[in-house]
C-alpha cells in the first residue's frame, strides 16, 4: 500500500466520500488531485448507519431561511445532474416540498415567511397555500384556522445510500485508496503523519 499521500480524508460518509469524488472530478480538463494520491479512512465498515450521515434519505429542497442557502442549492444543480450520469437508480426524487403550519412561528427548518421571502429574492417557483387548500387538495383535516403554507415542486428526497455508493464508486475508479474498520489513533504534526489501525479481518 502507498506510504504517502497528498490528502488523508478521516470518514468514509456522506462528507468524506463527496470531498474524494470531487477532488477527482474533472473540472476544466483537469482534476484537483490523483486519485492514488488520497486515502480515506473509516472506523467502520462503509454504509453504515453509525454517522451523521445514516437513514435512507435527506430533504432536497430550496427553501432556506438564508439566501446564500438556496443560492448554494441552485448552484448544485448541474453537479447533482453530473453524478446522475454514473448510476441508474434516482438520486434524487423530485417529489415537491410541502410547508405549511403557523407562519409567526420560527422552525429548526426555518419559518414559513422567511422562507418565502428568500425564493422570491432567488426566483424560485412555488404556489401559496391557503387552510382550505391544504386540507382539500393533501387529504389534511381541522387544522387552525391560521394555518397557511406552500408547495414548491422541485424539491423533494435525497437518496442516501445510492448517493454514497455514487461517490465510492467513482472516487475508487479513479484509484483513491478506501479502508473501512480502520480508527485513526493519533495526528502528530511532524509533517502532519497520521497513525491508524487497519483492522480489516
Amino acid at each position: 500500500m502507498k506510504k504517502n499521500y497528498k490528502l488523508i480524508i478521516i470518514g468514509g460518509g456522506l462528507v468524506g466520500l463527496s470531498t474524494a469524488y470531487n477532488l477527482v472530478t474533472n473540472y476544466n480538463g483537469y482534476s484537483t488531485i490523483k486519485g492514488e494520491d488520497i486515502l480515506v479512512l473509516e472506523k467502520n465498515k462503509f454504509f453504515n448507519d453509525k454517522g451523521s450521515s445514516a437513514g435512507s434519505t435527506r430533504q432536497f429542497r430550496y427553501q432556506y431561511t438564508e439566501k446564500y442557502m438556496t443560492e448554494l442549492v441552485i448552484q448544485s444543480i448541474p453537479d447533482w445532474q453530473k453524478l446522475q450520469q454514473f448510476t441508474t437508480n434516482n438520486l434524487i426524487e423530485h417529489v415537491g416540498s410541502l410547508w405549511f403550519g403557523d407562519p409567526k412561528l420560527p422552525t429548526t427548518e426555518g419559518g414559513i415567511n422567511p422562507a418565502e421571502k428568500t425564493m422570491d429574492k432567488t426566483g424560485v417557483p412555488y404556489s401559496n397555500l391557503n387552510k382550505t387548500q391544504i386540507e382539500n387538495w393533501y387529504q389534511f383535516k381541522n387544522l387552525p384556522d391560521d394555518y397557511v403554507g406552500f408547495y414548491q415542486k422541485e424539491g423533494g428526497a435525497i437518496n442516501l445510500p445510492e448517493t454514497l455508493k455514487t461517490f465510492y464508486s467513482q472516487a475508487s475508479i479513479a484509484g483513491v485508496q478506501m479502508l473501512e474498520n480502520t480508527p485513526v489513533l493519533d495526528i502528530k504534526k511532524r509533517k502532519w503523519k497520521i497513525y491508524y489501525s487497519n483492522r480489516r479481518t
